[in-house]
């Protein structure tokens, strides 16, 4: 059975695992407009692991989390980045909410895709 959840606008900050996470086989997530993950401890401020596909739209942020801005890990796990997402989450510099993501801007392990 196929799952599908959106949110828009939405922020998720200083979780102690990945700001917004899609999991397993046949479930999506979209990240509307203006969606934001700051500060987070996990593998990543937007993960799609293990299946799961995670839809990111333009305006979104990914910055300061412990792990990857972006990060898609496992078989078959996607991750859809809107026009800018890459490039906002690469930007060095800042501090606070502003600061760099401290594993990086975006990552594709394990069998996982960058669409």
């Amino acid at each position: 059975m196929s799952q599908t959840a959106a949110a828009g606008g939405c922020v998720a900050e200083r979780n102690g695992g990945a700001g917004f996470c899609c999991e397993d086989g046949g479930c999506t997530l979209t990240a509307g407009p203006g969606s934001a993950a700051r500060g987070n401890r996990g593998a990543a401020g937007f993960l799609a692991k293990d299946g799961g596909a995670l839809e990111v739209a333009e305006g979104c942020a990914s910055r300061a989390n412990a792990g990857w801005g972006y990060l898609a890990a496992g078989k078959r796990a996607t991750l859809q980045l809107a026009r800018g997402c890459q490039e906002a989450a690469e930007e060095p510099g800042g501090w606070g909410a502003r600061a760099a993501n401290k594993a990086g801007g975006v990552r594709v392990e394990n069998g996982g895709k960058l669409l």
